[in-house]
């Protein structure tokens, strides 16, 4: 790939934002591939720009910022004299955009357009349904609710006009998206979530972390594990569905549920590898709508490269086709298919063979390999 600029433009805050943005960038920056890699990161809160100094200080990745308004059309040329101001002063030739979602799309396309560089290609990173996500799970009130869903749909409806490429998280996504935007199908790509090259399956972190929670050899451990607390995770139902099965849970979320057979914790990003080696089997349980069906869960792929098989109902497309075809799970209606015996069977699985396996598919690795292929593609057109 010839020598360019990488602009990585995108919001801090989410639970996701360490492990999908900023080891992306670092790895990407690592292979030395570009001559710069730059975050603009756009800063709504005082909390998003603790965030931001943190991050300078530990990665050592350049970081510029924006100020980031509310999604909604009137703020429209607000955000797009703010991105402009910081936007300009990094463009060259041979750049290549990358936004996560949808929403800046409609004012970085117009920024570029005035400027005389001819060679900067955006690619518009798809995470979700957003205007699915809002409709059945966002509780705002009527008038705010009502134009944020014009706003997410017209950001979509607009983006063919505005990006070069689209990148989804999954084909369900890939679907969903060439059925609304007006785009033709070789210009939309998918790269799933990805597991840091941190998660891989260790049987020395299994033994030393079981012992450091008592867990017995005996014990049949479920995880849990979420950075988030969203409506859609259903993090109380689950844990308490299979704890009261007489099952052990490791629950890894902020979410503390106080029944009996329940450990819980939330650990630095660092080491949750080192707890997901430490269980049996993993839980992904979705309810079974569109915004879930397109999803790519992050902790999906950090269980499946931790060798752990998944227990999943079939609300996430991904994961349902992954254990079909992987057979490196399992997937059910309902708790009660749950015994001792089903689970044993699971866990007779070869974890370092799942590892292998997922990792394929969904190590950081090969997901930037993917965006690589995406960029050289754009900076030959």
């Amino acid at each position: 790939m010839q020598k360019a600029r990488l602009i990585y433009i995108g919001k801090p805050g989410s639970a996701v934002f360490e492990s999908q943005v900023i080891q992306i960038l670092i790895e990407i920056k690592s292979k030395n591939i570009f001559d710069e890699v730059i975050l603009l990161a756009g800063i709504e809160s005082s909390g998003d720009s603790n965030m931001i100094n943190d991050l300078i200080k530990r990665t050592g990745l350049r970081v510029e910022t924006f100020k980031k308004y509310p999604n909604y059309h009137f703020f429209r040329e607000f955000q797009k004299k703010a991105l402009s101001k910081s936007l300009t002063k990094l463009l060259c030739e041979n750049v290549i955009i990358h936004t996560r979602g949808e929403t800046f799309s409609q004012v970085i396309k117009p920024i570029v357009d005035k400027t005389k560089y001819k060679s900067v290609k955006i690619l518009t990173d798809v995470r979700g349904a957003i205007y699915e996500e809002t409709l059945f799970y966002k509780k705002m009130k009527a008038i705010p609710f009502q134009l944020k869903l014009y706003q997410h749909k017209k950001n979509l409806k607009v983006l063919s006009k505005n990006t070069d490429f689209i990148s989804c998280v999954s084909e369900k996504l890939k679907s969903y998206v060439l059925d609304r935007v007006n785009i033709e199908e070789e210009k939309v790509g998918i790269n799933p979530c990805s597991a840091s090259e941190l998660f891989f399956y260790s049987s020395k972190s299994r033994e030393e972390f079981r012992q450091k929670l008592k867990i017995k050899n005996t014990d049949k451990v479920f995880i849990f594990a979420t950075g988030g607390n969203d409506n859609w995770q259903n993090t109380g139902e689950i844990i308490k569905s299979i704890a009261s099965k007489g099952f052990r849970v490791l629950n890894l979320s902020r979410s503390k549920i106080e029944v009996e057979n329940v450990i819980n914790l939330f650990v630095p990003y660092s080491d949750v590898p080192k707890y997901l080696n430490s269980a049996d089997v993993a839980v992904v349980w979705r309810k079974n709508d569109i915004v879930n069906n397109v999803a790519s869960p992050v902790k999906f792929s950090e269980y499946a490269c931790c060798g752990l098989p998944i227990v999943s109902n079939r609300g996430v497309n991904l994961i349902t086709d992954y254990i079909e075809n992987s057979k490196n799970g399992l997937l059910i209606d309902s708790f009660d298919e749950l015994s001792s015996s089903v689970v044993d069977n699971l866990i007779s699985i070869d974890r370092n063979q799942i590892s292998k396996n997922a990792k394929m598919k969904f190590s950081s690795t090969v997901i930037i390999e993917n965006y690589l292929k995406m960029y050289s593609q754009l900076l030959k057109s």
